[in-house]
């Protein structure tokens, strides 16, 4: 019987910040087939690839995703200009209330997500 749910916060109770870009990129015509926007892009990301093999960190590798924005000519801080206000993932937010009212003990385990969502 599970008694107990961990989550993870990034891609899972929000976005991950590359699905973001892409929505933006498409609204804005990005060159998204040939720009690497780490595990929801559409060609391979390399520097995304160090991250997970723990080569690069998360500050380096939004470094490295605007320094490719910066290449094609696009001004984009991921961490200054995405709006996080609205962008819970209502599913996964309804699972969480429906696990509480079973009694099931939730928690969440995450890298700093302060530097995406702010201190609250």
């Amino acid at each position: 019987m599970i008694r107990a749910v961990i989550w993870d916060m990034g891609g899972i109770l929000y976005p991950y910040f590359t699905e973001l870009m892409l929505e933006e990129g498409e609204e804005r015509g990005w060159p998204l087939d040939r720009l690497p926007l780490g595990p929801t892009g559409r060609v391979r990301d390399p520097a995304y690839e160090d991250l997970l093999e723990g080569r690069l960190d998360e500050p380096g590798y939004v470094a490295a995703v605007v320094g490719r924005l910066v290449a094609e000519g696009i001004s984009f801080d991921p961490v200054a200009d995405i709006d996080w206000t609205d962008c819970l993932r209502p599913a996964a937010w309804k699972t969480i209330r429906r696990l509480a009212d079973r009694g099931l003990v939730q928690g969440l385990l995450t890298n700093d997500a302060t530097r995406w969502l702010g201190e609250r």
